[in-house]
């Protein structure tokens, strides 16, 4: 987890969870950065603390 950030890229423990899957090729800075961009949109649509929102980021091989 990225310290106090309450961003998970590899595991969730919060509620809501957001899990992306995408193509290889985004370095963990562009991933962190869209983690906490969907965390802001939860935390103002659903009015709940940003502290119980995790954000899950998995790269999936895309196939031929």
């Amino acid at each position: 987890m990225a310290q106090g950030t309450g961003i998970n890229l590899r595991r969730f423990f919060n509620m809501p969870h957001i899990a992306v899957m995408m193509y290889p090729g985004r370095n963990d800075e562009k991933k962190m950065a869209l983690a906490k961009k969907l965390q802001d949109a939860v935390e103002e649509a659903l009015g709940v603390d940003r502290k119980v929102i995790s954000v899950s980021v998995e790269d999936v091989a895309k196939e031929d």
